[in-house]
């Protein structure tokens, strides 16, 4: 669970920009009220290529004996409301150790893969087989949501369903609509679309890792030129706790609003104003 957790943080700390000038956001994490890491992530998209390069800090309680250092890389082709990664990188070091995943796709397949170091098959693990490696994307790609098109709502772009592969394990996550929000950072309004998550492991973790992954809400907002959405702040609930991921500015989503025409005052009764704070509560929202 706490490896599941460590990928999410990882995966999270991202935003996408609107042309070939990168946009970065960082991001803070807390189990409750207390920090446990912090990330940042500079994208860029050019026509219909995206690229993204993330690193983060984890600490405790997160981790054990050591802080430990976070990164993925992935690069890959907008392709209508779908994001193809063509290649994904991550790994995660702590003191003098080090794991490393390289994932290459193609047509949403895996076409190689490498992890360093190998570790021999583990029977306490459920076993990856070849079908798991098929129609799947990278766990950043899975978490940048293209906006819902032209005569679409704009809650559609919460439906959706990801079969991730992170090089060592394959679980869905699945987006439900929720709302639309209005939410106050930092002084600046900003129009989100909130998604309740749902995460269900696949294979490749414990076998005594029973029943359903971490559910909770994602926060989604625009940015760039509108066309891709990223989370302005997530609400998880995990083993240790609930897990806060939120975006420490405002500036990299004001752009996108304004470019919009969003932000700002509640129309028509959809928006409602809020002011992010780790006591949110899911469990109404389920």
């Amino acid at each position: 669970m706490r490896v599941w957790a460590a990928l999410l943080l990882t995966s999270l700390f991202a935003a996408a920009p609107a042309a070939a000038e990168p946009v970065s956001v960082s991001y803070r994490a807390m189990a409750g009220v207390r920090p446990i890491g912090e990330g940042a992530l500079t994208l860029t998209l050019e026509g219909n290529r995206y690229a993204a390069s993330v690193e983060g800090l984890l600490t405790a309680p997160l981790t054990t004996l050591a802080d430990k250092r976070a990164f993925a890389e992935v690069a890959g082709t907008l392709v209508r409301r779908a994001l193809l990664p063509d290649r994904y990188a991550a790994g995660v070091a702590r003191s003098r150790t080090a794991v490393r995943v390289a994932v290459t796709f193609a047509d949403g397949a895996v076409g190689s893969l490498s992890i360093e170091p190998r570790a021999p098959p583990d029977p306490k693990r459920i076993p990856l087989a070849e079908r798991h490696r098929r129609g799947v994307v990278d766990p950043v790609s899975a978490l940048i949501v293209p906006a819902a098109g032209p005569g679409y709502a704009p809650l559609s772009a919460c439906s959706r369903m990801q079969a991730v592969f992170d090089g060592w394990t394959r679980y869905d996550v699945a987006l439900f609509p929720s709302r639309v929000e209005t939410v106050v950072l930092h002084g600046t309004p900003l129009t989100t679309f909130v998604c309740r998550l749902r995460s269900q492991p696949v294979a490749g973790h414990l076998r005594a890792a029973k029943g359903s992954g971490p559910r909770g809400l994602v926060w989604l907002s625009a940015v760039g030129d509108g066309r891709l959405m990223v989370p302005l702040r997530i609400e998880a609930d995990f083993g240790f706790g609930r897990l806060v991921i939120e975006a420490k500015d405002a500036r990299p989503f004001g752009a996108a609003q304004h470019e919009a025409g969003l932000g700002g005052d509640s129309r028509d009764g959809v928006h409602s104003a809020s002011t992010f704070s780790a006591s949110h509560t899911l469990i109404s929202d389920w």
